[in-house]
């Protein structure tokens, strides 16, 4: 599961959408967080499952390829360094962050399944 992220007008999405589903890349959302902003940046959720995990990597490589983002090689070396109190973030989530490029990355498991989860909330009849 991934997602994709640009400065992707009409034109150029529809060019990634079209390469993803040609790919066998089920997009599993496509929104704007921003609905006025200049230029678009439109999101992109994608969901790939298989066997081969450097076959979908060339898929989803191949959309890549149709838009006019530069893909540049990830740089060597360590993280940038973070202005942020990331030991207070790991208390206030309860889970340790890492540093992604500069960015703090948390991530927390779920304490039991998503379906059981969604199996205890009352659902409404709509009236």
């Amino acid at each position: 599961m991934g997602t994709f992220c640009s400065h992707w007008g009409s034109p150029e999405l529809q060019k990634v959408t079209d390469a993803l589903q040609a790919h066998g890349i089920q997009q599993t959302a496509i929104h704007k967080h921003l609905l006025s902003h200049k230029p678009e940046v439109w999101w992109t959720h994608i969901h790939a499952m298989g066997r081969d995990a450097t076959a979908i990597a060339r898929s989803v490589r191949a959309a890549l390829d149709v838009t006019a983002t530069p893909i540049a090689p990830v740089p060597a070396g360590p993280a940038p360094s973070l202005d942020l109190d990331t030991a207070a973030l790991d208390r206030a989530m309860g889970a340790k962050g890492t540093n992604d490029g500069g960015t703090d990355d948390d991530a927390v498991k779920l304490a039991r399944t998503l379906r059981e989860a969604v199996a205890e909330q009352a659902v409404t009849p709509a009236s």
